[in-house]
């Protein structure tokens, strides 16, 4: 309004707090029209992912994630087979985990004419649902299934000074495989079944536990060993010291039916997991 038209305006804050404007000049080129693709951000990802990771850390988690949301989104028949090549689905963008919000289901699509005429969609989703149906009915068993799977394998192993190098690949490559399965049984449980208001979150799990043990005196570096949980507080990390949060309250985890739907903590306990190898690797 005060130039007439708008402005490439460059402007600084002063010593004295106040902004200044140091020179404006007219913008005489502008993009036309909006460009195409993919819209990444961190959407379901950023309670798993909430730090930067390290290029090594990107290495061995978000190539698992990628490949297990992939999968999940084509059983789902959430998008068409063209959509799904046509994205990375997950990137890091300065070490930043983000994720296809559309593909993800974050975003709507704009209907277009095409989309609206066209009756392929209509029949990928009629093949999609039949086949939806019968995994909708299965899932929460396999999901089941797969958190006795992973536990078993934690606890089954040793320590690290224990295993040779060619013990310790063959370890981190089978818990990247794992890794698959468990992002791809939880966008799985997120997409079909009813989760419902989930009030047993792990962080809240992870915050009582922590905050009784400090109440019962019990330090820090215990608490790990005893309650893994309490890394559901933390970022994923390679070699880095875990540190939990100074604050600890005791948040009101409900009882019964006020807890959280059994679908709900099994996607929770799903996503839990899949922190939970991250540490391990």
């Amino acid at each position: 309004e005060v130039f007439g038209g708008p402005q490439d305006v460059e402007w600084a804050i002063g010593t004295d707090d106040r902004l200044w404007l140091l020179q404006s000049r007219p913008v005489t080129t502008t993009i036309r029209g909006v460009p195409s693709g993919p819209i990444y951000g961190p959407g379901p990802v950023a309670e798993t992912f909430p730090e930067p990771l390290t290029e090594l850390e990107q290495d061995l988690w978000v190539p698992p994630l990628r490949d297990g949301v992939r999968h999940a989104i084509t059983l789902a028949a959430a998008a068409t087979p063209a959509e799904i090549s046509a994205s990375e689905i997950v990137v890091a963008v300065d070490g930043h985990v983000a994720i296809d919000l559309l593909l993800a289901g974050d975003i709507r699509p704009k209907p277009s004419l095409i989309h609206r005429i066209n009756p392929v969609p209509a029949f990928r989703r009629l093949q999609g649902a039949w086949r939806v149906g019968r995994l909708r009915s299965a899932l929460p068993e396999l999901a089941e299934s797969l958190l006795d799977r992973v536990d078993g394998d934690l606890e089954s192993v040793p320590a690290v000074g224990e295993l040779t190098s060619r013990q310790l690949i063959a370890l981190i490559q089978r818990g990247q495989s794992v890794l698959r399965a468990v992002h791809a049984h939880e966008i799985l449980m997120g997409m079909l079944t009813d989760t419902g208001d989930n009030r047993m979150t792990g962080a809240s799990v992870a915050l009582r536990v922590l905050s009784e043990a400090r109440q019962d005196g019990v330090a820090d570096e215990e608490i790990l060993t005893r309650s893994p949980i309490v890394l559901a507080l933390t970022s994923p990390k390679v070699g880095a010291t875990t540190v939990l949060p100074q604050e600890s309250l005791t948040p009101d985890l409900g009882s019964g039916s006020s807890a959280g739907s059994e679908n709900g903590v099994l996607r929770e306990a799903l996503r839990i997991k899949g922190e939970f190898r991250p540490e391990f690797q």
